[in-house]
């Protein structure tokens, strides 16, 4: 609800879907990244990139996301992706897989 109330003046980059314990609904999880109009080009181009690999993680194209995720590299949420997108590129994960990741910690 925040971010959909503040998307015309902050941007958020999405970062992951949880599901939470004592909760039936998996919960969207976004990142403050700054002010609209403030972010250079280059970190507005990281945003659109991990989008995308964000994407093709969620649609069960894990080596490229994977691949996509190395490519940026920049932080904690990129490498999580990295070792998911691998560990599911392994051993895929059930058809019945949704996407959202299930437990407390959003590790």
């Amino acid at each position: 609800a925040v971010v959909e109330h503040a998307s015309e003046k902050y941007v958020f980059r999405e970062l992951d879907t949880v599901r939470l314990a004592r909760r039936a609904e998996p919960v969207r999880v976004f990142e403050l990244v700054g002010r609209s109009g403030e972010l250079d080009a280059p970190r507005l181009e990281r945003l659109t990139k991990f989008a995308v690999a964000l994407g093709a993680y969620q649609s069960r194209r894990f080596k490229e996301a994977r691949q996509l995720f190395m490519a940026l590299n920049e932080d904690t949420a990129t490498r999580r992706y990295v070792a998911r997108a691998a560990k599911y590129e392994a051993s895929a994960p059930p058809e019945t897989w949704d996407g959202v990741y299930d437990g407390v910690n959003v590790a």
